[in-house]
């Protein structure tokens, strides 16, 4: 990820606040409507499942483009020597 993203402190407390508010508010949602709506389990997998997808896509799209950005560059760089 260092590759694609500077890491610093802040970059790094989002991450894990992100993560653990994750980890402890989505079991508190689920148990208010599991006994109303048990199917809801599978909801949640799915829209976990497809957002997970889409953040895998966009970074794997973000990082293709920065490294086609860099080898143009690159490229621009040797062809003016």
């Amino acid at each position: 990820m260092e590759s694609a993203l500077q890491m610093n402190s802040m970059i790094c407390g989002v991450l894990n606040m992100s993560g653990t508010l994750g980890s402890v508010i989505i079991p508190l949602v689920m148990a208010q409507h599991i006994e109303e709506y048990p199917i809801i389990l599978v909801y949640a997998s799915l829209v976990c499942s497809i957002t997970c997808l889409i953040i895998l896509v966009v970074i794997h799209i973000s990082i293709a483009l920065r490294q086609r950005k860099f080898k143009f560059e690159h490229f621009i760089e040797n062809v003016k020597k």
